[in-house]
C-alpha cells in the first residue's frame, strides 16, 4: 500500500477481496485446501502485497490459480482491463479434484462466516433416474452472495455427513425444505437457487434430522 498526497492507495486486488470477505489469510488458506485448491498461507500474504498481475508473474503458477479458484467459488474475481475486483451474486460451488469430502469443505466454509443462512433440500436423482437422492444447499452470505452446493457426492456418505454437520453446528441458521424437489443440477446457478428458495421450508428446529434422512433415503416420502 502506497500513499498519494497522504491518502493510502491499495495496490492489491487480493487485499480488496479479503476485505469484502472479512477473512484473514489463514481462513482463505484453510478453506482453499478443504475445497481442493490448496494454497499456502505465505503465498496469500505475498499476493496481498502486490497487484494481482504481478503476483501471477512472480508466484508459483499453481498458487495463483488456486487462489483464483477459491475466490471464484465465493463469487469474487479480478478485472483484467482495470484494477478492481468483480463479483457474482449467484455461484455454484464446485470442489477441486483434491477435495476429500463435501462435508469437510462445507464445514470449512461455514466456520469462516460470521453470519449466514443455509437452506437445505433433498433432490431427486439427475434426470429422474434410479440413482441416489442427493443434497442441495443454498448458503446466503453476509456479503450478499448466494452459494449453491448441489454436486454429486464426493464420497458415499457425503449427504448424511452434511446433514449431520448442519444440524450439529448451525441449527438456528438452517431451514429445511419439507419435500423432495426436482434435481437442480442442470439449471443455471441463479435458477437453481431460486427453485430451492421457492420450495416450502421450515426452520430446522421444526423438522427433525430423522425426517430429512427419510426424505434422502426415499422412505415415507
Amino acid at each position: 500500500m502506497t500513499k498519494n498526497q497522504g491518502v493510502p492507495m491499495i495496490e492489491s486486488e487480493l487485499l480488496i477481496g479479503m476485505a469484502l470477505l472479512q477473512w484473514t489469510p489463514r481462513q482463505l488458506s484453510d478453506y482453499a485446501s478443504a475445497l481442493g485448491y490448496p494454497v499456502s498461507l505465505s503465498a496469500i500474504e505475498d499476493g496481498m502485497g502486490m497487484p494481482w498481475s504481478r503476483f501471477c508473474l512472480s508466484a508459483d503458477s499453481l498458487a495463483a490459480t488456486n487462489v483464483q479458484e477459491a475466490l471464484a467459488s465465493l463469487g469474487l474475481g479480478f478485472a483484467h482491463e482495470v484494477f478492481g475486483v468483480t463479483r457474482k451474486f449467484d455461484v455454484r460451488l464446485e470442489p477441486g479434484e483434491s477435495c476429500v469430502s463435501g462435508s469437510q469443505f462445507i464445514g470449512a466454509l461455514l466456520q469462516n462466516f460470521a453470519t449466514y443462512q443455509v437452506t437445505a433440500t433433498v433432490q431427486e436423482p439427475v434426470d429422474g433416474g434410479l440413482g441416489r437422492r442427493s443434497i442441495a444447499l443454498v448458503i446466503t452470505t453476509s456479503f450478499g452472495t448466494k452459494l449453491l452446493y448441489d454436486e454429486a457426492a464426493i464420497k458415499e456418505t457425503d449427504a448424511e455427513d452434511i446433514l449431520a454437520l448442519l444440524y450439529a453446528t448451525c441449527l438456528t441458521r438452517l431451514a429445511v425444505v419439507t419435500e423432495c424437489i426436482e434435481n437442480v443440477h442442470c439449471l443455471r446457478p441463479e435458477d437453481a437457487i431460486e427453485r430451492v428458495l421457492a420450495a416450502p421450508a421450515l426452520p430446522a428446529t421444526g423438522i427433525s434430522r430423522a425426517r430429512t434422512q427419510q426424505l434422502l433415503s426415499g422412505e415415507n416420502s
